[in-house]
């Protein structure tokens, strides 16, 4: 039986014959982070720690039997449990794997000119997202860079995804996008480049000036900015020929 893990969002598990239900509460944040940590023996102690910010007393015990709890829905095939717990999924059966690679492959595509292929991939892997990463572990030290490293990837893939959307004429939508993600994301350089871009092309020169200029407040006077800045000054017709990158 092939069972698939699905963790960009909450927990869901299910076989060739459809959805397996998993027990909620510590049973559910056990089996997220046998994921996490699939093909790997987790030591009851390190169970613990993922399960509850303060462990206590007795907590190495409860977590064996939340694992052991899960032996009712999947076959030992799947998960072992003898003084350590081993889940046992090849990398396809996750999501987040399936997400990883599809980001790599769409970038990878896009710098290589093969745009088309690029969006598909981006697309596909962004269809995958339902949500913050692991949520059943409310973001668990042991879990943070897991987490961390998921959200990077799925804002990495729409910047990939607004830098294709550059290579052609742009509307008011694509503006709004980058707009929402910029106030979101207000660290993010390349989504002010972006933005700015936007902005030019849609005949709005002084808002793309003023992105610029807010941008440079927010995160410094950087070298890339200053050029996107000259670059619109000069109505330097690389703005039009897809995405400006100093």
């Amino acid at each position: 039986m092939a069972v698939r893990y699905d963790i960009l969002g909450p927990l869901q598990v299910s076989s060739d014959h459809g959805p397996l239900q998993i027990p909620g509460g510590s049973c559910a944040k056990a089996l997220c982070w046998l994921i996490a940590n699939r093909n790997d023996p987790v030591t009851p102690g390190g169970m613990a720690a993922a399960l509850w910010t303060d462990p206590g007393t007795g907590s190495a015990a409860r977590a064996t039997a939340a694992v052991r709890s899960l032996l009712h829905v999947l076959t030992a095939d799947h998960l072992s449990v003898n003084g350590v717990a081993v889940l046992s999924a090849p990398d396809e059966a996750v999501d987040a794997h399936r997400f990883e690679r599809g980001v790599t492959e769409g970038t990878r595509l896009a710098e290589a000119g093969d745009h088309g292929a690029a969006e598909v991939e981006l697309r596909t892997a962004l269809g995958l997202w339902r949500g913050d990463p692991y949520p059943e572990l409310e973001r668990a030290l042991p879990v943070v860079g897991v987490v961390d490293s998921l959200h990077e990837l799925h804002l990495r893939a729409h910047e990939e995804l607004f830098g294709l959307a550059l290579r052609r004429p742009v509307g008011y939508p694509v503006v709004a996008d980058l707009r929402s993600w910029t106030i979101r994301h207000p660290d993010r350089l390349r989504l002010h480049l972006q933005l700015a871009q936007a902005l030019y092309r849609t005949g709005r020169q002084i808002d793309a000036l003023e992105t610029v200029n807010r941008a440079r407040a927010r995160i410094g006077s950087l070298s890339a900015l200053t050029e996107l800045q000259t670059a619109i000054l000069r109505q330097d017709p690389a703005l039009a020929a897809g995405e400006f990158t100093p």
